[in-house]
């Protein structure tokens, strides 16, 4: 009987501790615990692949890459492959060649600012369509696809495409690990990328995009060189809004004609072209530098040219000694337009140019650290 009874309180304990359990199972259901059939009800759905799309020039080929599927539709077949086909290696990824394509910046291959996603594949003879999938998706950044068979040192095949976004979301405004930040506000990006000599067959080549956060596409802005006679650099760049400015030196070592360039563009128009004053010095005993940029909202810029003259004499104790004399201009302009000269001083004295708050009317300097100013005329 005892045992009888032991029996019947276990089983009774028994049950009721699994029903606690499944009641505390429930109630840390309710209190945040997911099923996997939730799981799948809740989890977000991945974003779909990017879409970028691009037309060869001269309209041989056209280009197609979503996520990792690149395909390459072909107006003419490819007939110039052997009769056993060919392997062809496809490439995609964000290229600074974009915009570079004509003069003598004109890049040998496409300059890529990291290793772009490739892939090898064999191609028949007369095929019109080619299918690449590529062993990562760039197609968010991507601006460059080519696709290229050689044979020995002959080139069988180059086709090749500047790309556009066609579906999928942007990418934001970020250097590339190769470039450098020249400048940058809420809305642009101003970024620098110089290639190794082997990729351009130049000594120093400078590739200058920008970036405006509400497209997340990058553009070509300029391109400056440097050779073993002279070629030229970017000084300072500066931005506001959608507006870039920046100098250019250049000069050789032949001529010993040196020069400046200030230019301005708006980058938020596609249609929009550079301004630019040029200023060129020829005495081989004097330099210039602007030491400041004022850029306005709307485009104008304010800038002190200063102009250093060397002459050196023989003193009466015999000695060669060197006087610089100094004149400084505060030139002014508008896209458009041609510059104009505020003032001349004849000292290396005038700081702080600026455009009054709120207005490109008006142009403020420091002139031995006395305040100055003065209109901008328009036209």
């Amino acid at each position: 009987m005892l045992l009888a009874s032991l029996l019947v309180v276990s089983a009774a304990g028994i049950a009721a501790g699994t029903a606690a359990a499944q009641g505390k199972s429930s109630a840390g259901g309710a209190a945040g615990i997911v099923t996997t059939a939730q799981a799948r009800k809740t989890a977000p759905r991945p974003a779909p692949a990017a879409l970028v799309t691009g037309t060869m020039a001269g309209g041989g080929a056209r280009f197609r890459l979503e996520g990792r599927l690149l395909t390459v539709t072909l107006r003419a077949p490819l007939s110039r492959l052997p009769r056993g086909g060919q392997r062809l290696v496809a490439r995609c990824g964000d290229s600074v060649g974009n915009g570079f394509d004509e003069g003598e910046h004109a890049p040998i291959q496409p300059l890529f600012t990291s290793p772009p996603a490739q892939r090898a594949v064999h191609v028949a003879r007369g095929a019109r369509t080619v299918r690449v999938r590529l062993p990562r998706d760039v197609a968010a950044r991507a601006n460059h696809c080519t696709l290229i068979g050689t044979r020995g040192r002959a080139q069988t095949v180059r086709l090749q495409a500047q790309m556009r976004l066609g579906a999928g979301a942007r990418p934001s405004c970020a250097p590339a690990p190769a470039e450098r930040v020249l400048a940058s506000d809420d809305e642009l990006l101003v970024t620098d990328f110089a290639p190794s000599e082997a990729l351009t067959g130049f000594n120093d080549d400078h590739y200058i995009r920008t970036c405006l956060t509400s497209s997340g596409r990058p553009r070509a802005l300029t391109a400056v060189s440097n050779y073993r006679y002279g070629g030229s650099s970017i000084g300072s760049v500066v931005v506001n809004g959608t507006w870039v400015a920046w100098i250019t030196a250049s000069g050789d070592t032949i001529t010993f004609h040196d020069q400046l360039s200030v230019s301005v563009a708006d980058v938020g128009r596609d249609s929009s072209r550079p301004t630019t004053f040029t200023y060129v010095n020829d005495n081989q005993a004097a330099a210039m530098r602007i030491s400041q940029l004022a850029l306005a909202d709307d485009g104008a810029l304010a800038f002190p040219l200063v102009t250093t003259r060397s002459n050196g004499f023989i003193a009466p104790n015999g000695m060669y000694e060197q006087h610089y004399d100094y004149e400084t201009r505060v030139e002014a302009g508008r896209p458009g337009g041609r510059a104009v000269t505020l003032a001349t001083v004849d000292a290396d004295s005038i700081t702080g140019a600026a455009f009054a708050e709120g207005t490109s009317e008006t142009v403020t300097w420091l002139e031995a650290g006395v305040p100055r100013s003065a209109a901008l005329p328009r036209g």
